[in-house]
């Protein structure tokens, strides 16, 4: 065994002292338990709870000692027992509660203290910010949208001008930047403003000849998710209610409709989330819900739509470069994530030729639209528009 002298000089993080104890305490937990009349499987429950229990506390270690205020932003959120949907219900907090946070837990849960009492919320529904100010960050370009959400789909709080000074609360994905101006929280496209000497430039220059990078849309001053909505949108048009479309019905009833490529099933799985603005007017309506929701407010419809996409239908995509990003993600959203999964895996690594790799994935999914829809089948009708939009992503491809 070693040597006091020798654990004496051993350096040990926070995070791994932390697993040491919980260690020891499933041991100990263990041998006291196992001695009972309890069942193996009772003590294996109560040996998951501790640990889980132990893993979310911080006891006393943390990155910094700043603490965290989150303000919910949904209409009402459950506060819940622990981080799932199927556990208990604390209470229902309202629009605008603030309470403490104390950790991020899995699945997008944070743990958090509300009056005095400690429960999970969704992450989704709540901002949070330091209660100690971070660096200020000046506006760049001659004008630039704040924004609700970080999507250019969102709604627009306010224009800043050049030179406005906020505090940077945070960075959110995709290079938006979480943002304090004038008392008012929203976010800004990184891109166009300075942090703490550090600037981003403020032009709008597509740069030179080279494929685009890392998050980079294939105009530079875009990133590239948001390039690929604007795609993505383009084809997907408005509304349809189709007999022959498979994505207008659910549990044997419709047809409904699709709109914006948002199919019946998965706009009224998503009622809660992404079109809760529209649960308690359209949640009755059943397979015209999507419809519902689409007439009740357009704009945070398309808003809700964007970040459904990059959610569900993007994620498998998000190692790639532009303009592979671009053809993958349209081929997730026509054909679903599987397929577009299929794709990658034969096609392999896209090597250093990203424009070959685009080309040759969007060549795979042009076959498969003329084996699916091939003459005498059902699908044939939907043949030239689905090879239409093939073409479409050639020209996006020549265009990078």
């Amino acid at each position: 065994s070693p040597s006091s002298s020798s654990l004496a000089k051993t350096t040990m993080s926070p995070s791994k002292l932390l697993l040491l104890v919980a260690f020891i305490a499933s041991f100990l937990l263990h041998q006291t338990l196992a001695s009972s009349q309890l069942s193996d499987d009772i003590v294996d429950q109560i040996i998951d709870e501790a640990l889980a229990e132990l893993n979310d506390e911080e006891i006393g270690f943390s990155d910094d000692d700043m603490s965290t205020s989150c303000r919910v932003t949904a209409s009402s959120l459950n506060f819940r027992s622990s981080p799932s949907t199927y556990s208990s219900v604390l209470k229902t907090l309202s629009n605008g509660e603030v309470g403490t946070k104390v950790s991020d837990s899995t699945g997008g849960w944070v743990r958090i203290t509300f009056g005095g009492q400690t429960g999970y919320v969704s992450g989704q529904y709540i901002s949070c910010s330091a209660s100690s100010s971070g660096p200020s960050c000046r506006v760049t370009a001659s004008s630039l949208n704040f924004r609700t959400s970080p999507s250019t789909y969102s709604s627009v709080i306010s224009t800043l001008s050049n030179g406005a000074v906020g505090t940077k609360l945070g960075d959110a994905a995709g290079g938006w930047y979480k943002m304090s101006f004038n008392g008012r929280e929203g976010y800004v496209s990184g891109q166009y403003v300075s942090c703490g000497g550090s600037s981003t430039g403020g032009g709008s220059s597509t740069g030179g000849g080279s494929s685009p990078s890392g998050n980079q849309g294939c105009n530079r001053s875009k990133d590239k998710s948001v390039e690929t909505l604007e795609e993505v949108f383009g084809h997907e048009g408005a509304c349809q209610n189709s007999a022959s479309d498979t994505g207008n019905f659910m549990n044997g009833q419709g047809p409904g409709y699709t709109c914006m490529g948002i199919s019946v099933p998965v706009g009224y799985n998503a009622r809660h989330t992404h079109f809760s603005y529209a649960n308690s007017a359209c949640a009755s309506r059943g397979v015209n819900f999507v419809k519902c929701a689409w007439d009740l407010n357009r704009t945070k419809f398309k808003e809700g739509s964007a970040e459904l996409y990059k959610q569900n239908y993007f994620r498998p995509c998000n190692h790639l470069a532009q303009p592979a990003f671009y053809v993958c993600s349209d081929i997730s959203v026509n054909s679903g994530v599987g397929r577009a999964q299929q794709f990658l895996r034969e096609l392999g690594s896209p090597g250093a030729n990203v424009k070959a790799y685009a080309t040759a994935l969007n060549e795979k999914h042009r076959q498969f639209y003329k084996q699916i829809g091939r003459p005498g089948t059902a699908n044939n009708r939907f043949l030239s528009g689905w090879l239409a939009r093939a073409d479409s992503r050639d020209r996006f491809i020549q265009r990078c």
